[in-house]
């Protein structure tokens, strides 16, 4: 993936200052925590990135955010938030939602069929 583009585009930022790129795919930038601070995360992949089932069912990858205090001089680390996210390929999440769903409609149609069959107080044993 490749988020360092966006160290380029400043006008993606709201509410942050000082945005630099520390590392591939590492971003560092200031803000404060009394105000509202949005950032804009854009992730590229190469399409060699996925097999033929990883665009069906998404490539995940891991977002992390450190907080510091940079105020007391410290640098101290008072909080870390990490979330996965899933990528997929042009026409993935389209072919995976369309997959979703005829999954979920076979067990409406299974439940519906369970539901119409007849019921009875006991089992009934035959001798054969």
């Amino acid at each position: 993936i490749n988020i360092s583009l966006l160290a380029d585009y400043k006008e993606v930022f709201s509410g942050i200052s000082h945005v630099e790129e520390v590392a591939f795919n590492a971003l560092s930038f200031i803000w404060n925590p009394n105000e509202e601070a949005k950032v804009y995360i854009g992730i590229n992949s190469l399409s060699t990135d996925f097999s033929s089932q990883k665009g069906v069912k998404g490539l995940p990858l891991n977002l992390q955010i450190d907080t510091y205090d940079f105020s007391t001089g410290t640098n101290r680390l008072i909080h870390r938030a990490a979330v996965q996210v899933k990528i997929f390929c042009d026409k993935g999440a389209e072919r995976k939602m369309r997959d979703e769903d005829r999954k979920r409609s076979k067990r409406r149609g299974k439940t519906v069929i369970d539901s119409k069959s007849k019921s009875s107080s006991g089992t009934v044993l035959l001798e054969k």
